[in-house]
């Protein structure tokens, strides 16, 4: 196996998701090329960090600006949504106006 093949399967190899064929040969050139073998540790470390990482929560802040520059033109604001609660909940909305409330 050439260092460029290693590479390119590392990370399916990392996952588990290569045939038996493949992981032997993954193994064996990691054994007998010590960049690919030191390379192997770096990703295998890398992957294991990410996994164990924390999940950051953005701010309230930053939530509420990624939201208004992502709520699509046909999206209702505040004012309509208080207007038009009661018939949406009665189911007298129409159409039109039922699905602006589809997010």
């Amino acid at each position: 196996m050439l260092c460029s093949e290693f590479e390119d399967q590392l990370t399916d190899y990392i996952e588990g998701v290569v045939g038996p064929d493949i992981s032997r040969q993954m193994a064996e050139h990691a054994m007998r090329c010590p960049v690919c073998h030191e390379t192997l540790s770096a990703v295998r470390s890398t992957v294991e960090a990410c996994r164990v990482a924390p999940v950051p929560m953005p701010s309230r802040e930053l939530e509420a600006r990624i939201l208004q520059r992502t709520i699509p033109e046909s999206a209702m604001n505040c004012v309509d949504f208080e207007e038009y609660l009661t018939d949406y909940l009665d189911g007298f909305l129409p159409a039109n106006l039922y699905h602006r409330w589809e997010r």
